[in-house]
């Protein structure tokens, strides 16, 4: 589902800056992998483009944003699946994996169950 392949959520697209002000909010990967942006403030390293000291002799600022690169590759998703969208794959799998109609609970038969008490 996260790689947009099952036809539930095919739009799920990360947003680089987010999660890297989510799970890495000092930046010290960043500061690890991309050196040339020891320079930048704590503030402004998950959106370096933002800052006015940015040295770009040393790190340019991006060609595009990346929610402007998110929006242009829904786009582009948007038009494959429209063109390329096979209905009857799409409601099997939603069936399968979305859908709680026709599942079964299980009886509770099973006497392998371990107990706490």
């Amino acid at each position: 589902m996260q790689s947009g392949t099952t036809g539930i959520n095919p739009f799920r697209i990360y947003n680089p800056i987010t999660q890297g002000q989510k799970y890495d909010p000092e930046g010290q990967f960043i500061r690890r992998y991309i050196p040339e942006l020891n320079h930048v403030p704590t503030h402004y390293l998950h959106t370096p483009w933002f800052y006015n000291g940015l040295k770009e002799d040393q790190y340019q600022r991006p060609a595009i944003l990346p929610d402007d690169a998110a929006k242009i590759a829904r786009e582009k998703i948007s038009a494959f699946y429209k063109q390329h969208l096979d209905k009857d794959e799409t409601g099997r799998v939603l069936h399968t994996h979305a859908s709680r109609r026709g599942r079964k609970k299980q009886a509770s038969s099973d006497n392998n169950q371990l107990k706490l008490f």
